[in-house]
């Protein structure tokens, strides 16, 4: 009667796992769906599978230091550069050219003429001194945002890397330690059971280990993709 009981409880035990999977299964499919804008559920189609190879890190840190954010700033820094440039010829008079026609009613025809004028600027007070303050302010702030990508990047990139080297090791590591022992210690255990070696809690005790270390593995696989995203992020392109 124990046995029973506890073959049944570890069943119950099971469907509640296996309900709390299809729930939380259902939820993640209706979120991907919303972000892909898409009505209904969506399946994510990216497998599991350990990269085959990770680029070496000086490549990856070149790649990084050419991310369009970093180049972005790169070009704000000297495009107030050059408005600062500019901004210093305020002093330099500004001539500037008019032309035009005017018509006039001498009651039986029209006469037409033509106009043309030429003015100068003169500057005395501002020179363009606030367009120079504020393009140089805006390439402080540029150059400043440069320097911090230009550190961070490179920082971001070594962690994300050697995240991801060790993440691959540490899941080769338990494929080939454990997995590969799963299915020889089932079989022990359920010929032992049958031959009355080993008692149910035993038999289940085992079928309990087994799923844990296969869990694991995938979680593995599962923070391996997690890890390659965030290098993908750092370096600002797809491996």
């Amino acid at each position: 009667g124990y046995q029973v009981q506890r073959f049944e409880l570890e069943l119950a035990s099971h469907d509640d796992d296996l309900t709390t999977a299809r729930i939380e299964l259902t939820r993640l499919r209706s979120r991907l769906a919303s972000i892909a804008g898409r009505p209904g559920e969506l399946d994510a189609a990216a497998p599991l599978d350990l990269p085959a190879s990770i680029p070496s890190l000086e490549t990856l840190i070149a790649r990084g230091n050419a991310r369009l954010d970093l180049r972005a700033t790169q070009l704000r820094a000297e495009a107030a550069r050059q408005r600062v440039s500019a901004g210093e010829r305020g002093w330099v008079p500004q001539p500037a050219l008019t032309l035009g026609a005017m018509t006039a009613d001498l009651g039986d025809r029209t006469g037409t003429g033509y106009v043309a004028g030429l003015s100068l600027t003169i500057p005395v007070f501002d020179r363009g001194k606030a367009d120079r303050a504020r393009a140089n302010a805006e390439r402080q702030a540029a150059i400043a945002s440069t320097r911090v990508l230009e550190r961070e990047i490179p920082s971001a990139v070594r962690l994300a890397h050697a995240t991801l080297a060790a993440r691959i090791d540490q899941v080769r590591q338990l494929e080939t330690g454990q997995l590969a022992r799963l299915d020889v210690i089932l079989r022990a255990a359920e010929t032992a059971f049958r031959e009355g070696g080993a008692s149910a809690v035993e038999l289940l005790d085992a079928h309990r280990a087994v799923r844990a270390v296969r869990a694991r593995a995938l979680q593995l696989r599962h923070q391996v993709a997690r890890d390659k995203r965030e290098l993908e992020l750092a370096v600002g392109q797809r491996l």
